[in-house]
């Protein structure tokens, strides 16, 4: 099947189907597939010790390898605690990254001036997130 054919048997599903179907379909995707929760992971040292280094930063412009992102803040699952990423407009969105690796905080390194105009930038070009 192409992808606009796909595209236009949703499209047509929507349209043609009551809400209320629509809505227990949806219904049924959710039981299927329950909001992931991260609470028991977060309950740890290793988390606590992750945020706690981060936390100053979190809200900040970070480097995540080459790429000047936004910390927003960290995450943990079953396999791997993450630091979380905002890119900027037009990059991948939201993403996390494994606190394997680690980021290179701006604020601080950079000269005050030039991280106020990086941040400026940031807050003032579409991108999600505030920049501090």
């Amino acid at each position: 099947m192409n992808i606009d054919r796909a595209i236009r048997e949703l499209h047509d599903y929507f349209l043609n189907t009551p809400k209320e179907e629509i809505d227990k379909q949806i219904d049924k995707i959710n039981e299927m597939y329950p909001p992931y929760d991260s609470t028991p992971f977060k309950n740890t040292d290793t988390f606590r010790k992750i945020y706690e280094e981060a936390k100053p930063h979190i809200g900040t412009l970070v480097l995540d390898f080459f790429e000047v992102v936004l910390l927003v803040g960290v995450e943990a699952d079953e396999e791997d605690y993450y630091y979380v990423y905002q890119s900027a407009k037009g990059g991948r969105g939201e993403y996390w990254s494994s606190a394997v690796g680690s980021y290179i905080p701006l604020k601080g390194l950079m000269d005050e001036n030039k991280y106020t105009y990086l941040a400026w930038v940031w807050n003032n070009n579409g991108n999600k997130g505030v920049a501090i």
